[in-house]
């Protein structure tokens, strides 16, 4: 028995402080830091970073509120463009297609809830909706780890063009 243990024991001596590719140990504030780069990072470029080629669109997702952990839910603004005759200033045009966003787990083949509702941006002092600009929330990462958000354009429900925001949430 005191063999069995003294051998478990100094394989956890040997590999305890290797870092695992399934669990991915990071610094604590290594983490923070890197959510918080990104959440402050604009996303706002003039190239295309967000394509949408069949529809000849570009797409821009800013953070209103950056989930930085698995309680917040956050909130996104998104803006699509014409990818040959305008730019990520404008003018903005709305999409034929439906516009959905899926955050996604890809490491553990999940999603997330509640589902996360796009509405139309409206003009605050008119209310009149703003071509292209939506407003996506309530963004949630239910745990911490590297997610996909899924910006698709949807067509009868089913994906027609998707591009994909990666994010991680510490």
């Amino acid at each position: 028995m005191i063999k069995k243990l003294t051998s478990l024991s100094a394989l956890l001596l040997a590999f305890g402080c290797i870092e695992s590719p399934i669990l991915k140990h990071r610094d604590a504030s290594q983490l923070r830091a890197i959510s918080l780069a990104q959440a402050a990072a604009p996303t706002q470029t003039p190239t295309c970073d967000l394509s949408f080629p069949t529809q000849k669109l570009c797409a821009s997702w800013e953070w209103i509120i950056a989930p930085l952990d698995s309680d917040t839910r956050g909130e996104a603004r998104i803006k699509f463009w014409n990818a040959d005759t305008s730019s990520h200033a404008g003018p903005y045009v709305t999409p034929a297609e439906e516009v959905f966003v899926e955050p996604w787990m890809t490491s553990m083949g999940h999603g997330t809830r509640p589902p996360v509702v796009v509405t139309p941006e409206t003009d605050p002092v008119t209310g009149a909706v703003l071509p292209g600009q939506f407003l996506a929330k309530p963004v949630r990462f239910i745990m911490w780890g590297d997610w996909d958000i899924r910006l698709q354009l949807r067509v009868n429900q089913r994906p027609v063009s998707q591009a994909i925001i990666p994010y991680f949430v510490p």
